[in-house]
């Protein structure tokens, strides 16, 4: 057994690693936050607390175990996003600032956020969602160019089934 308390968290906010493996000889924790690796050695089953400060977003957090001379790892990546911060030396914040640029910004951090925690099959198959999204709305007024974009749709398929690597 092996868990996280959150795939996406907020840098400064604090993560559980829950793990279980009583038959190991050895357990470690590994982190790595893309700007430094820690080898953690710990009890066979158990629970730590960590905070994540600083981190290039993607951060891998895994479970390795020793037993009988063979190694397993497994792997859990989360997404930290990064901490809120009051930006009050700028003037649109001290002033109050327009509420609806100040909302779009935070929207924006939160679905590019949302988006790098994908796996890229699911990326993909939101494009492919969002390009049938927009044939739906065209067909009505644009019957030709609604062939095109399926037909684009069809190849695009085509490309990341048999071509792509």
């Amino acid at each position: 057994m092996f868990n996280l308390s959150h795939r996406i968290i907020r840098a400064g906010e604090i993560l559980e690693i829950t793990w279980a493996s009583p038959d190991a000889e050895q357990v470690e924790l590994l982190i790595r936050t893309g700007e430094k690796q820690s080898v953690l050695p710990v009890e066979l089953t158990g629970v730590k607390r960590i905070r994540l400060k600083k981190t290039d977003g993607k951060t891998v957090i895994s479970l390795r175990t020793y037993k009988q001379g063979k190694v397993k790892t497994n792997d859990k990546r989360i997404w930290v996003r990064p901490a809120k911060e009051e930006k009050l030396d700028e003037f649109e914040y001290v002033d109050g600032g327009n509420f609806f640029v100040r909302q779009w910004r935070e929207w924006k951090k939160d679905i590019l956020s949302s988006w790098n925690a994908f796996s890229p099959d699911k990326k993909q198959l939101y494009r492919v969602y969002l390009m049938l999204l927009a044939d739906a709305v065209l067909m009505p007024f644009y019957p030709t160019a609604s062939t095109y974009v399926l037909w684009g749709i069809i190849l695009y398929l085509f490309w990341a089934l048999f071509l792509r690597k």
